[in-house]
């Protein structure tokens, strides 16, 4: 009767304590990401909003997301309007070296990135944090987008993120949008 006593608690201890796991890695055998470095915590908590409404109301709304780009290595935004035209935009700063200096990934379409869209959201949780997730979305993008997809080097990282994207919002007007914001690493 001992033994079994022994036993069960034995198991409890391993199905608490991550059963017998070695620290850096789950208990299903996966390879926990490194938090200590800003990327892959970045990486695993990645942030994705809709935003809807004619230029004003959307630039309004994202002066509460102005500060974001602070710790950020790689985001865009995607812009889409009712008529189906849509241009998404990706900034990716240096890997190394000057931070102030990041490649453009630009591209526009007349029937929408909504399949775009949900393959980026669709990486993002399959990723799990686990991979670069700002190198990820750059790879789908390049994919995707192919010969569509322009590349600029060597532009200087806007500071904020109206910096970003007021130019390409205000392009809209009156018209109705939606934008989406992909906070990424």
């Amino acid at each position: 009767m001992q033994k079994i006593a022994i036993l069960g608690f034995v198991g409890c201890l391993l199905l608490v304590g991550g059963g017998g796991a070695p620290p850096n890695y789950t208990r299903g055998g996966e390879k926990k990401p490194d938090r200590t470095r800003p990327c892959p915590s970045a990486s695993f908590a990645p942030e994705v909003h809709n935003l809807f409404g004619d230029a004003t109301t959307v630039l309004a709304k994202l002066e509460k997301f102005d500060k974001v780009l602070k710790d950020r290595r790689v985001w865009g935004f995607i812009i889409e309007s009712r008529t189906g035209s849509a241009q998404v935009v990706l900034f990716k700063k240096a890997d190394k070296g000057d931070d102030e200096i990041c490649t453009v990934y630009t591209a526009s379409s007349k029937s929408g990135f909504s399949a775009l869209r949900g393959k980026l959201e669709h990486a993002m949780l399959a990723n799990a944090g686990v991979c670069c997730i700002g190198d990820l979305a750059s790879g789908i993008l390049t994919k995707e987008l192919g010969d569509q997809l322009r590349t600029k080097e060597g532009v200087p990282a806007p500071t904020t993120l109206l910096a970003a994207i007021r130019h390409a919002v205000n392009e809209q007007g009156d018209q109705y949008m939606r934008v989406t914001l992909l906070l990424l690493c």
